[in-house]
């Protein structure tokens, strides 16, 4: 029966608590022994203990008293009741005090604690009778000789303890470390450290009260050959004030069998502080619940599928639903991550199984803190929680990628974890800003430039059809001496002469402005739509920043402190206006002087012999003075322009550099992190993909010869990359490609190949090293290690880590000395649910929770009752056989299935068990009262 299908949780014990019938120091109050009991029962109710361990002197008195109370439901959280007896040994400690031992036992012996009576009255004490016979030590003989009389030598207790009962199955020996009875050594005493230590051997427990004594015992050097050991805060209650005062926080069932997992796991399974207070409550996920398709009703189990905060681990059989449901939980959480990573094992799959087709399956997702996630409902663009995803064979599917490309994903991963480091944030952000900067960046310069470069085209075009400025010249001349000619052979006197020239020169500026009033008409137009786009862009970032905070105070403030940049638009449309207003009316002023000129031009014109042909020259004069004004403009654009395309050049050249600068900087900041990973090391390097810029820009957009000319090589061209002289190599080849130069491979575009020139190629080699090996030249399940430590060792996050069978792509040894660790330090403060048929992931890393997988139809005998896939859940120290139960997953505990399942499952118990008992041999030796 699987009583605790959430694992090991942490709950409140109290191993050492007196009672009412404790035979000394009895401060329990009431006025009748009923009275003292009910006290005494309710304050146990209120205390929020879920163990206790009731103990006396020398005897069993109250602790039955205490089961019958458990079982009648009146101790509120307690659901276990371990007996305890306490002990004096003859030896004593630096207080002159004898040294006490107490023996736990399992709690199967509350409901009949005559087996551990039987074995009181066997123990021999240091006593003898009148008639010189030992003493026992029964229930009479304790209240005769008087509990504090009463002694018991080491050596007889553990000698009858073996033969009644088998140690750690049955029972545990505690010894204090602090408070009464000690079993410091006495100063001056001869023995008194080989005493402590002969007890520290003894004891699989000790009684402690500060993180020193806990400390102490989790050292493995106190002594050659210590183990880790379990300290417990212990009321060690005499009165109804002390009872809840103090107790430790286990993660374990609230059960003998829970005991025996601190021995096992002391570190793991102790603490003196709240340890819930570890992990936020919206980070860890509680459960997990199908509903089953319509079509299908006993496809998936409905009820919900606990998961612990700290390690779950899922097992079972081939194709008994454990990757489903891993699947399935990460999915309706983060379903991009899944995918794309699941796609590098199993191709562009959109969804692995077919269950989610079917009309009326969903999944629930239940986090710790109430909040849930329906599969159903999922979308993609409003996650709000995480998870680090890693399916099975994916590591293996990353490292096996082709190098350089492997590398650059690895890499990949490695810039993803190190970005979640505080100390690196900040380096991180600049990069990710200077990289998005130049992207922009490069954009606009290259829009800009290619509008001076068509601008340029034109005006070069234009050109050739207004002519040079030369030929337009010596053409106005000859046209200046054909109307000199004609007007100086007419009637005109001098003065009219002088008037006629004057008005012709009137009319040829007045014909210059007019060209030159509507080429500006055009230069306005144009910088109007600039402005207004520039303005709408300006009001778009306010706008998103007004949005974006989140203070209301700075949200005010901000909008006050911007408010005049609203105004912009309408200063702007306000101000051309008046320029356009301008601009009409300086084009009527140029009317009014035409329409006067040719008014007083005409009558002088037709003194003339030949008034016509005047007209005619004196037209075509103006018409080619306004020519040579175009040309001479249309020559400072094109100086203008070329102006404007060499500093483009030079824009697209300093992004680059600016890149460079960027990169260098991460790289500087990277190194002070290069510990981060601990015995992986990189050593973070500027790099650039120069196979990439050779294919794609030196042999696919220009003609090779050509850029060899422009850059003044000779022979074979390879690109290879200097940091220090890419800024010019760009300027340079960017110059030759619009200068014409440089060559393009046909059907490639100008802006095409310029692009091309200046993406983005730079990189950071890491330079991932462990163990003395390049990550290149790694086997590839030393390389999976690295990538997967990658992934998960450097993460701050504290969202869960879901992997499946992650042992598949390491060897054994990486396993065992590698994960194991990692997991167990890592379930601390991170969830981790994991999926593996390692016995070693399971046992070795003291899982807190395994989930138990089966589907009907995979195995004979092994058939599920209700559903095809069905699932039980519980701690390692869930052990039971029930064969009448219904289905097979109900006829073991998890500590059987684990055993079962998992191939060297028993060995991994009976390794972890070895190791303990091997630490713990018997102290053979007899003491007395007084040695």
């Amino acid at each position: 029966m699987f009583d605790h299908p959430g694992g090991s949780v942490w709950t409140q014990w109290d191993l050492h608590i007196h009672t009412p019938a404790t035979v000394l120091a009895n401060a329990f109050v009431g006025a009748t022994e009923d009275e003292k009991w009910d006290n005494y029962i309710k304050a146990l109710a209120k205390s929020g203990l879920q163990v206790i361990a009731p103990t006396n002197y020398f005897c069993l008195d109250g602790i039955d008293r205490v089961v019958s109370a458990m079982n009648a439901g009146r101790l509120g959280d307690v659901t276990c009741v371990l007996p305890n007896v306490e002990f004096r040994i003859g030896e004593s400690n630096k207080e002159d005090e004898h040294i006490h031992v107490h023996v736990i036992f399992a709690d199967r012996f509350a409901d009949d604690l005559q087996p551990i009576q039987d074995f009181l009255d066997s123990v021999e004490l240091f006593m003898k009778t009148a008639s010189d016979k030992t003493e026992r030590c029964t229930r009479e003989t304790v209240r005769r000789l008087g509990a504090d009389k009463v002694l018991v030598a080491i050596r007889e207790l553990q000698a009858k303890l073996q033969k009644s009962f088998d140690r750690l199955d049955d029972y545990v020996l505690v010894a204090g470390a602090r408070g009464q009875g000690t079993f410091r050594p006495g100063k001056g005493k001869a023995r008194g450290e080989t005493v402590a230590i002969e007890l520290d051997r003894l004891c699989d427990v000790i009684y402690g009260s500060t993180s020193a004594d806990r400390d102490f015992f989790l050292q493995e050097d106190r002594y050659d050959g210590a183990l880790k050991k379990p300290v417990f805060a212990c009321s060690d209650a005499h009165d109804l004030v002390a009872i809840g005062s103090k107790y430790s926080w286990v993660k374990a069932n609230p059960t003998y069998e829970g005991l025996k997992q601190t021995v096992f796991e002391p570190e793991l399974r102790m603490s003196f502080d709240d340890p819930m207070l570890e992990k936020s409550l919206y980070s860890s996920i509680e459960s997990i619940r199908f509903t089953n398709p319509d079509e299908a009703q006993s496809l998936l189990p409905t009820n919900p599928i606990p998961l612990n905060t700290d390690l779950t681990t899922i097992i079972g059989g081939k194709s008994t639903g454990k990757s489903l449901l891993l699947h399935y939980l990460a999915r309706v959480i983060d379903e991009p991550q899944v995918l794309e990573r699941e796609a590098v094992v199993y191709g562009e799959q959109a969804d692995r199984y077919a269950f989610c087709e079917r009309q009326g399956f969903d999944v629930e997702v239940k986090w710790k803190d109430g909040q849930s996630q329906a599969f159903s409902t999922r979308n993609v663009d409003t996650r709000a929680r995480k998870i680090v995803y890693i399916p099975q064979r994916f590591l293996n599917g990353i490292c096996e990628l082709d190098m350089p490309s492997g590398g650059r994903s690895l890499d990949e991963f490695t810039r993803e974890a190190l970005e979640q480091r505080p100390a690196l944030e900040t380096a991180f952000e600049a990069l990710h800003q200077s990289k998005s900067n130049a992207d922009k960046n490069i954009r606009e310069s290259l829009d800009r430039l290619f509008e001076h470069y068509e601008s340029h085209a034109t005006v070069v075009s234009d050109l050739a059809d207004a002519g040079d400025v030369d030929g337009v010249s010596a053409e106005i001349t000859r046209l200046n001496a054909e109307v000199s000619k004609l007007r100086d052979g007419s009637k005109m006197t001098d003065e009219e002469k002088s008037n006629y020239d004057k008005l012709s020169t009137e009319l040829t500026a007045v014909a210059a402005f007019a060209e030159s009033l509507n080429s500006d008409d055009k230069l306005v137009s144009a910088a109007r739509d600039g402005v207004e786009r520039a303005i709408s862009r300006l009001e778009g970032v306010i706008d998103g920043l007004e949005r974006s905070i989140q203070h209301p105070e700075l949200r005010a403030a901000t909008k006050k402190a911007l408010k005049p940049f609203r105004s912009w638009s309408d200063k702007a449309d306000s101000a051309f206006s008046d320029i356009e207003e301008n601009s009409a009316k300086f084009s009527q002023q140029l009317a009014n002087r035409r329409k006067q000129a040719e008014k007083a031009i005409k009558p002088l014109a037709s003194s003339v012999a030949n008034s016509r042909r005047l007209a005619e020259l004196t037209k075509k004069k103006r018409d080619e003075s306004t020519r040579l004004q175009k040309i001479k403009k249309l020559v400072a654009e094109r100086k203008s322009l070329a102006v404007s395309i060499s500093t483009e050049v030079g824009v697209l050249a300093a992004q680059t550099n600016t890149l460079i600068e960027s990169y260098s900087s991460t790289c500087a900041a990277l190194a002070k992190e290069s510990d981060a990973l601990g015995d992986i090391n990189f050593t973070p390097q500027l790099s650039f993909d120069s196979d990439a810029f050779q294919t794609e820009f030196v042999t696919a957009s220009v003609k090779t010869n050509s850029l060899k000319s422009h850059l003044g090589i000779t022979g074979t061209y390879e690109f290879e990359f200097d940091s220090k002289k890419h800024l010019d190599y760009v300027r340079q080849v960017a110059d030759g490609l619009v200068t014409g130069k440089i060559k393009l491979m046909k059907g490639v575009k100008l802006r095409s190949a310029l692009e091309a020139l200046t993406e983005n190629r730079l990189l950071i080699d890491y330079r991932i090293e462990y163990q003395g090996d390049r990550i290149e030249i790694m086997s590839p399940g030393k390389r999976a290690l690295v990538v997967l430590k990658i992934l998960l060792e450097l993460s701050n996050d504290e969202w869960p880590i879901l992997l499946d069978q992650p042992e598949d792509d390491l060897d054994s040894r990486s396993v065992y000395r590698e994960l194991v660790q990692y997991f167990k330090r890592k379930k601390r403060t991170r969830q981790v649910i994991l999926i593996t048929h390692n016995p070693n992931l399971v046992v070795g890393a003291d899982a807190d929770s395994i989930v138990v997988a089966n589907q009907s139809g995979q195995e004979l005998g092994r058939e599920n009752p209700t559903s095809r896939f069905e699932y039980v859940s519980g701690g390692l120290e869930s052990t039971f056989t029930n064969r009448s139960a219904v289905g097979i997953l109900h006829q073991e505990g998890i500590r059987e299935h684990v055993c079962d399942v998992l191939e060297g499952g028993k060995d991994a118990f009976k390794e972890r068990e070895r190791k303990y008992r091997l630490g713990q041999p018997w102290a053979a030796r007899s003491t007395s009262p007084g040695q």
